[in-house]
């Protein structure tokens, strides 16, 4: 684009100088007077100023265009990368629970769950994982996941209460599945 503009500012200037001459050669011979001379060097001038001028804008929004269509991509690119880690990060702290759950550390399973909980949240508000919040197996799974949080939840206050904790695995290893399958299709998306 720089060459075209570049060139094309030479082609007017030539034009310009060329313009010049011919005027000047159909001057008579009382016109060929200095300040003749100079009025048509100087109007001459100036149209060709405005040319290049011209030029140089269309050239400058042809640019800024481009740039504006660039930084759109750059950003979509930047987002899906993030929410590729936020899903990502979604599965591996679901992993750590799942992990908790099996050596017996309710606490501790229980604190990754509120983090869990508060990734599956942001996932609402993100507009490429908006997609994965509306689909109803993914809704279910959410839900499923609020009720073992209760749960767990419940048997820390009253260590009583009974937790089915192989049902709260297996809800856990389902959504871990299906993120990792939407993790997955985010990876193969081309932007």
């Amino acid at each position: 684009m720089i060459e075209n503009v570049k060139r094309n500012t030479i082609y007017l200037i030539l034009l310009g100088c060329l313009a010049i001459i011919i005027i000047i050669l159909l001057f008579k011979n009382n016109d060929k007077t200095i300040p003749n001379y100079a009025t048509v060097i100087g109007t001459v001038g100036s149209l060709i100023g405005l040319a290049i001028a011209y030029l140089n804008i269309v050239a400058l929004k042809k640019t800024a265009l481009i740039t504006a269509i660039q930084i759109e991509k750059t950003l979509q690119q930047v987002n899906q990368l993030n929410s590729i880690s936020d899903v990502s990060k979604a599965i591996k702290t679901n992993q750590e629970i799942q992990n908790y759950i099996r050596n017996g550390k309710i606490e501790l399973a229980h604190l990754r769950t509120l983090d869990l909980k508060y990734m599956l949240l942001q996932f609402n508000y993100n507009s490429q994982l908006k997609q994965l919040t509306i689909n109803e197996e993914y809704q279910q799974l959410v839900i499923d996941f609020s009720i073992d949080l209760n749960s767990l939840n419940d048997h820390l206050i009253t260590p009583r209460r009974k937790v089915d904790f192989s049902k709260v695995t297996k809800n856990l290893e389902n959504l871990s599945t299906f993120l990792t399958q939407f993790e997955n299709k985010l990876k193969t998306l081309n932007i």
